[in-house]
């Protein structure tokens, strides 16, 4: 694959001189998919965003292609003594012609490392590169480690916006930007002041104006979110701050009175949570008798999420009901944080199943879950990769 997607290139290191060859995606190797809000690029094929960073593969010394100029006597001896103090670069072979997602990652950390020490007030490069760090780990479904570099991120840009100049961009997009990350990590107060910021400093009603506008909907919306979530009885163990960050993730479904939420049978990875009407929960086909009725603050699909088995009921809409969607990466962050909601879990299922049983004479699935907490819990954790 390498000799048909990748180019090579011959290279000098700027820092200790040495020669090698760095390869690169061929553009026709890779096309985009599509954008989220913070400008994460998807892509079809290879993902250039894996080589983006330039490595030496001898002394580790990392930096964009715009930066991979000539350094003064002094940079260079600073960045040779960056490196003689880590070995972190050695943990990866960069004159391998493919770069695996650790690969990637490790890259832009050791860019990072040098552009502090190159760039200390170069803010909006900083916040760059640990945004592009935040997207690496999102496609690592890496939760945890995403909202750390997203952090990261926001200060960098808050000390662009304050105290940066000549910007590589706009303070209106730093504004949007600003706005987006801060809704990603579950702070959709601060999320609505920044693009409150950006649509005023786009008068003209351009692009900023106009993404800012859009995600200002939807930074309210998980304030709202929050607001639900924090009265869901096995997610109150949860810190405030975990609950914001779920609040980010979850999506909301509005359902007409007698429309269908999930049917039995489906594959599937996420449960709901009804925050506005009820929902019928019938063991098989609507028409057989429901099995109960369930309203505001209860939840259903626990039993999908927690085993990765098809859905074993259908939920209907008793009545006009918005549900909000929790999948599994949103949930594994929530599990990773407080075990105390596995063993609510538990208990839930335990009860869903002796429901089951009266009515259909057989236990959920017609499989027995392992006895006793310990069993479930080894399950549960196993399953979400949870150590």
């Amino acid at each position: 694959m390498s000799d048909i997607q990748l180019v090579a290139r011959e290279l000098t290191c700027p820092a200790c001189e040495s020669s090698f060859v760095l390869h690169t995606p061929k553009s026709r190797a890779y096309q985009l998919a599509r954008r989220d809000a913070d400008f994460c690029p998807h892509y079809e094929g290879l993902n250039p965003l894996f080589y983006q960073v330039w490595v030496c593969p001898r002394c580790s010394f990392a930096a964009y292609k715009e930066h991979w100029g000539p350094l003064s006597e002094v940079e260079r001896v600073g960045m040779r003594q960056l490196s003689s103090e880590s070995t972190e670069g050695l943990r990866f072979d960069f004159s391998q012609p493919e770069r695996t997602l650790f690969a990637a990652i490790l890259s832009y950390k050791l860019a990072y490392r040098f552009y502090l020490r190159r760039m200390p007030t170069s803010y909006d490069h900083l916040g760059g590169v640990q945004m592009r760090l935040a997207w690496l780990c999102r496609i690592g479904n890496d939760r945890k480690r995403e909202i750390q570099h997203l952090g990261a991120a926001i200060v960098h840009f808050a000390e662009a916006f304050d105290h940066g100049r000549k910007l590589s961009m706009s303070e209106g997009k730093i504004a949007y930007l600003l706005g987006e990350l801060n809704r990603r990590i579950g702070n959709g107060e601060g999320a609505v002041d920044w693009y409150m910021r950006a649509i005023k400093m786009d008068p003209a009603k351009g692009e900023v104006y106009r993404m800012s506008r859009d995600q200002l909907y939807e930074a309210k919306e998980s304030i709202r979110f929050f607001q639900h979530l924090q009265m869901v009885e096995f997610l109150k163990p949860l810190p405030i701050e975990h609950v914001a960050e779920l609040a980010a993730q979850v999506k909301s479904h509005r359902v007409v009175p007698g429309g269908k939420i999930c049917s039995k049978g489906e594959q599937a990875t996420s449960m709901f949570i009804i925050v506005k009407g009820a929902v019928r929960i019938h063991p098989g086909d609507v028409s057989e008798p429901q099995l109960a009725t369930l309203t505001v603050g209860q939840y259903f699909g626990e039993a999908c999420l927690l085993t990765g088995q098809l859905r074993n009921a259908t939920a209907i809409a008793d009545q006009a009901a918005e549900v909000l969607e929790i999948d599994r990466v949103a949930f594994k962050t929530v599990l990773a944080s407080n075990s105390e909601i596995a063993a609510e879990l538990r208990r839930m299922l335990s009860f869903r199943a002796e429901q089951m049983e009266r009515w259909r004479g057989e236990v959920t699935g017609g499989k027995t879950e392992p006895k006793g907490p310990d069993g479930f819990m080894m399950r549960l954790l196993n399953y979400f990769d949870v150590r």
